[in-house]
């Protein structure tokens, strides 16, 4: 076999593959598309976001707030009590700290 058609032989299904699987990759990606435009256009999922928005500024105050609490590695009991704190007076009475955090 001359090199020459070993390159070609080999490079042609390579192109065909890469050629269909554009096609397929096309065909699914127009329809993660259109489910998507569905959930965004719910006016459920549209307040939720609003919400989200409304919320930005508190949220990147805690998330500020946490990473300041110092927590150097295997020594994170501190910013971990803290969570701990915050997620139960949100409301999540069962949270706990697992055996290793102690």
């Amino acid at each position: 076999m001359t090199s020459l058609f070993k390159f070609f032989s080999f490079t042609i299904p390579l192109v065909l593959a890469g050629a269909l699987w554009t096609n397929v990759a096309a065909a699914e990606g127009s329809a993660v598309d259109a489910a998507t435009a569905t959930v965004l256009a719910d006016p459920k999922v549209i307040k939720a976001l609003e919400a989200i928005k409304d919320d930005d500024a508190r949220t990147l105050a805690e998330q500020r707030r946490i990473t300041e609490i110092p927590a150097p590695p295997y020594k994170e009991k501190v910013r971990g009590d803290y969570i701990l704190k915050r997620f139960q007076e949100l409301g999540f009475k069962d949270a706990a700290m697992d055996g290793e955090a102690m």
